[in-house]
């Protein structure tokens, strides 16, 4: 009976998160047409899939225990759970020094760029640039400034992220701490009236746990598309040089 409970409440998910999850499908299956960067992707994937499912087994967790007695199996977060967002972490910061790689480049080509219209085209210039007049190296030019701008934005956004990270996972770590508090405070308290309280305090600190993995999540997704567009801008270099 317990198993059929148990799948009839895992089907019970909301019409937001159902769509959350559709949003986050899409997503991946967008990048990867994209020819985006498919490892960092699959990480990014399989950490959403471990939140979602943790968030799941929690909810399951309250609802089959609603008089806060938490009698039975717990389930608690993966242990892996941080480890996994610490990678995903550095998978930002590696995304990170790709733009800067990325803005290096740029530069190195309008100085090649410049100089090529200064000496009206060196032979290594000519080569590189093709058969290119002086209006398509202006048109060059302005499309290098172009490149410039977005790559610096994106290593703004990058570094934003990572930062907004760190805060995040730690205030999401301080609420599991507390829940876990609540819960020993909760089993060894034998006053009814206490354990109201505390059964108030849990359930505060449980949508306050609820808060920060939708906005980790959140961020997530917003990590993924900054990776993205180093790529193109790459691509889209070098098939103008050749």
């Amino acid at each position: 009976m317990k198993n059929t409970k148990e799948g009839d409440e895992s089907s019970t998910l909301t019409d937001s998160e159902a769509d959350s999850d559709d949003s986050s499908v899409n997503n991946y299956s967008v990048l990867s047409g994209n020819g985006g960067d498919l490892g960092l992707n699959r990480k990014i994937w399989d950490l959403e899939i471990e939140m979602h499912d943790t968030k799941e087994r929690l909810q399951m967790q309250q609802e089959e225990n609603p008089d806060g007695s938490f009698r039975g199996k717990k389930y608690e977060i993966p242990e892996d759970f941080h480890a996994r967002t610490a990678q995903y972490e550095q998978e930002l910061r590696i995304a990170n020094e790709k733009s800067c790689v990325s803005e290096d480049e740029i530069i190195r080509l309008k100085n090649d760029n410049r100089r090529g219209k200064s000496s009206g085209f060196s032979n290594d210039l000519y080569y590189e640039l093709g058969s290119f007049t002086q209006e398509d190296v202006k048109t060059r030019d302005s499309e290098l400034d172009l490149e410039m701008n977005q790559a610096s934005e994106i290593h703004k956004q990058i570094k934003a992220l990572v930062e907004e990270l760190r805060i995040d996972k730690g205030k999401l770590q301080d609420s599991e701490k507390e829940i876990a508090r609540l819960k020993h405070e909760l089993e060894s308290n034998k006053s009814s009236e206490d354990t109201h309280h505390l059964q108030d305090q849990l359930e505060l600190a449980r949508k306050e746990t609820s808060t920060w993995k939708t906005k980790l999540n959140t961020e997530k997704k917003r990590g993924v598309q900054a990776p993205r567009k180093v790529r193109p801008m790459e691509d889209s270099r070098m098939a103008k040089c050749h």
